[in-house]
C-alpha cells in the first residue's frame, strides 16, 4: 500500500520541491514589490500548497474510511485541493495581464467580472459535500469523478484562453525573451491538464504548472538584464522597454526625471569611485521615498522616475524631491551638496512620445531653462529635439543636406585664398534649420559620422567640377567633429571617398570644431598625423571660445589656428579685449601656426587685423554663405 501511495504522490513530490526552489529564490531577490512580483508569489503558494493537500490525501486514504480523523482529513484536503487548483487558472491569467501592463487598467468592475467565474466554481466545490456533483467516495474513500467536474475545466480553459487572447492582444509590448517564455509556459500547462483530464491516476497538472513557474521565474521574474548593477533599481534598456509597453497600451503616467547638475566637481571631491558613489547616495535617497520598481537609472547622472497615479500625486512628489535637493542632499565626507533639476512631464499629455520621454534624460538642458524645477509649456524643447532628430534622419535618407560656402582671404592683399563649407538642411517639415541646432544632436545621436561623409562627398564633387580652380582657391575648410575621428578605420573612409572622385587630399582643410579634453589627445593625435601623411591639412576651429588646455591643443601638428569671431569682437568693444585678440595672436605666432580670425564684418576690423599681422581673413565683410550654384556664377563674374 505505502509504495501505490509513494507512486502516486511521485510527481507531486516534484511540483512542491520545484515550487519551494522557486519562492525560496524569489525572495532571495528580494525583488517582491511590484503587482506581478505578488501574483508571481501567490501562484507559487498556490502550487505548493495544492500540492501538499494532495499528499496529504493519499497518506491520509491509507486509514481511511476505517479511521474517522483520517476520513475528515481526506474530505477537507479534496475540498482544499479543488478550491486551490480552481484558483491557477485565473490566477495565471491575471499573471499574463499584468506581465503586459494590461493588469493595472483593470478597474473595480472588470475585476469583479473577472473574478466572477472563478468565484462561482468556488462555491460549487465548496457546496458538494452536499451536491457531491464534482466528486464523491467509493466505499473505500476512493475518488469518483462525477459529471460537474467539466465545469472546472472548462472555466480553467475559460481562464487560459483568455489570457492567452491578451497576451496575442498585446504581444507588441513584451521583449522577445518574455513572450517566448510565456508561449512555451501556455504549451507546459496546457499539456499537464490534458493529460491529467484523459488519465485522472497520471498527477501531472501541477508538476507541469511547477516547471512552468520556473521557467518563469528563470526568464520573467529574474530580471537581471533589466537592473542597474550598481544602484539595484531599474537600467536605461528597462525604461526605454517599459516606455513602449506603455505607448502600446496606451497607458497614461507621470515621468520624473532627476538630472544631477553637478557630478562632475563631487566625482573630483569624492575620488576614483565618485560616480557610483554618488549614484548610491541618490539611490537611497530615492528609494526611501518610492517604490524601487518605479526608479530608472536613466543615464551616469540621470534618474527617471515613472508614476501611474494621479498627476496631482505626482506633481507632489517632484515638488518634494525638488525640495530635498535644494534642501541640502549630502554625500558623505563632503560638504557640497548634490544639485539637481527636476523636470515633470504628464504622458501623453504633454509628451506623446516614449523617444521624447527618453529625451528628458539625453537633451542638455537649455540655458533658458538652468532651473531646478522644470515642467508644462517648459518641456517644449524635448518634443523639439526628437524632431529634429527625425529630421536628420530625414536628411539622410533623402539627401537634404547641403553646402553652403563662404569666402577666406589672405590678409596680402586681400587675394581670394580658400572657401569654409558650412552645412544647412531644409526640411519639408521643420523648415531651414542651422548647425547650432542640429549638429549638437546629430553628435549625441551618432548620426554626425554619416553627415560628415555626405559632406565630404559634396565637398569632393565640387572640387572635382572645377569651380575651385576657376576661383584660384588653395583649399576648401571642411568641419570635422571630434567624434567622427572615434569612428572605426576614419582614415581609410575619408580616403576612399577622395580617391572616388579623384580628388588630392592636399585640397582639403579640416577643421576640428569640438572642444578636447585631455584623454582625447592620443586618438587625436594619431588621426591627424595619418591624414597629415598622406597630404591634409588641418585647422583649430574656435579658439578662445572653450580650449581649457592651450599646451596640449598645441602639441597636436595643426597647420592653422581659427580665431573665434567673439575674441575680434569683444576686441572692438574694450581695451581688455583688444590685449586678449593681441595676446593671443602673438603666442599663435610664436608656436609658428598660422593665423585665420573669423567675423570680420568692416574695415575697421581689417584695419585692426593688418596691424596685427595675422594671414587670412573670413566673415560677412567678404561674402556671406553662398550655395554652390551662387558660388559658381561668383567664380564665373570674376574671371569676366
Amino acid at each position: 500500500m505505502i509504495y501505490e501511495v509513494i507512486n502516486q504522490t511521485a510527481m507531486l513530490s516534484g511540483a512542491v520541491l520545484v515550487s519551494v526552489t522557486a519562492l525560496i529564490y524569489t525572495l532571495m531577490q528580494g525583488r517582491t514589490g511590484k503587482q506581478q512580483n505578488k501574483v508571481f508569489i501567490a501562484l507559487t503558494l498556490n502550487i505548493l500548497l495544492a500540492a501538499v493537500c494532495n499528499i496529504i490525501r493519499y497518506f491520509a486514504g491509507m486509514y481511511a474510511p476505517a479511521e474517522p480523523a483520517a476520513t475528515l482529513i481526506v474530505q477537507v484536503s479534496h475540498i482544499v485541493y479543488y478550491m486551490l487548483h480552481n484558483l491557477l487558472a485565473a490566477g495565471f491569467g491575471f499573471y499574463i495581464i499584468t506581465v503586459g501592463n494590461s493588469g493595472l487598467r483593470m478597474d473595480a468592475r472588470l475585476c469583479l467580472l473577472y473574478a466572477l467565474p472563478c468565484a462561482a466554481v468556488e462555491m460549487l466545490i465548496l457546496t458538494n459535500p452536499w451536491h457531491h456533483g464534482i466528486y464523491s467516495y467509493d466505499a473505500r474513500m476512493l475518488l469518483v469523478h462525477n459529471h460537474l467536474e467539466w465545469i472546472i475545466y472548462a472555466v480553467s480553459f475559460g481562464y487560459i484562453f483568455f489570457a492567452f487572447c491578451s497576451l496575442l492582444l498585446h504581444i507588441s509590448a513584451l521583449t522577445g525573451k518574455r513572450r517566448h517564455t510565456l508561449f512555451i509556459y501556455f504549451g507546459i500547462m496546457l499539456i499537464g491538464m490534458v493529460i491529467q483530464m484523459l488519465n485522472a491516476s497520471i498527477k501531472s497538472e501541477l508538476l507541469a504548472e511547477a516547471l512552468a513557474l520556473i521557467g518563469i521565474m528563470l526568464f520573467i521574474e529574474k530580471e537581471d538584464g533589466r537592473m542597474d548593477a550598481i544602484c539595484g533599481i531599474y537600467n536605461r534598456s528597462a525604461l526605454k522597454t517599459d516606455l513602449e509597453n506603455y505607448f502600446h497600451m496606451h497607458r497614461s503616467y507621470s515621468a520624473v526625471c532627476i538630472r544631477l547638475t553637478n557630478h562632475e566637481l563631487l566625482m573630483r571631491l569624492i575620488g576614483a569611485n565618485g560616480m557610483e558613489i554618488l549614484c548610491r547616495r541618490v539611490c537611497e535617497y530615492l528609494k526611501g521615498i518610492c517604490p524601487w520598481y518605479e526608479l530608472y537609472h536613466a543615464a551616469p547622472a540621470v534618474f527617471m522616475l515613472v508614476k501611474t497615479e494621479e498627476k496631482e500625486q505626482a506633481y507632489v512628489l517632484a515638488e518634494r524631491i525638488r525640495q530635498d535637493f535644494a534642501d541640502g542632499l549630502y554625500v558623505q565626507g563632503t560638504d557640497t551638496p548634490i544639485s539637481a533639476t527636476v523636470l515633470l512631464a504628464h504622458v501623453p499629455e504633454e509628451l506623446t512620445r516614449p523617444a521624447d520621454v527618453m529625451q528628458m534624460s539625453d537633451v542638455p538642458l537649455p540655458k533658458a531653462y538652468e532651473k531646478d524645477f522644470l515642467c508644462g509649456e517648459q518641456l517644449s524643447y524635448l518634443t523639439r529635439s526628437t524632431d529634429v532628430e527625425n529630421a536628420i534622419e530625414r536628411g539622410i535618407l533623402e539627401r537634404r543636406f547641403q553646402l553652403y560656402f563662404q569666402t577666406v582671404h589672405e590678409l596680402d592683399g586681400l587675394k581670394l585664398y580658400a572657401v569654409k563649407a558650412l552645412l544647412r538642411l531644409s526640411d519639408p517639415l521643420l523648415g531651414d534649420l542651422m548647425p547650432g541646432e542640429f549638429i549638437p544632436i546629430a553628435e549625441r545621436t551618432g548620426q554626425i559620422h554619416r553627415i560628415g561623409m555626405l559632406a565630404l562627398e559634396q565637398v569632393c564633387d565640387l572640387i572635382r567640377s572645377g569651380i575651385p580652380d576657376q576661383l584660384g582657391l588653395q583649399c576648401i575648410n571642411v568641419n570635422l567633429a571630434f567624434v567622427q575621428c572615434m569612428q572605426p578605420d576614419f582614415a581609410e573612409h575619408v580616403m576612399q571617398i577622395l580617391e572616388s572622385y579623384h580628388v588630392p587630399p592636399a585640397m582639403i582643410n579640416f577643421e576640428i570644431t569640438k572642444p578636447l579634453t585631455r584623454t582625447d589627445y592620443d586618438v587625436l593625435e594619431h588621426v591627424v598625423g595619418e591624414l597629415k601623411k598622406r597630404g591634409f591639412q588641418f585647422s583649430m576651429e574656435d579658439f578662445g571660445a572653450g580650449y581649457s588646455n592651450v599646451e596640449s591643443v598645441f602639441a597636436l601638428d595643426f597647420d592653422v589656428v581659427k580665431v573665434d569671431k567673439s575674441v575680434l569682437w569683444a576686441a572692438a568693444e574694450s581695451e581688455f579685449g583688444r590685449i586678449i585678440l593681441l595676446n593671443s595672436i602673438r603666442m599663435i605666432r610664436e608656436l609658428k601656426r598660422k593665423i585665420l580670425v573669423e567675423g570680420v564684418e568692416n574695415e575697421a576690423q581689417v584695419a585692426l587685423l593688418e596691424d596685427l599681422g595675422v594671414d587670412y581673413l573670413q566673415g560677412y565683410y567678404f561674402s556671406r554663405p553662398m550655395s554652390r550654384a551662387e558660388l559658381e556664377r561668383f567664380g564665373q563674374e570674376r574671371t569676366v
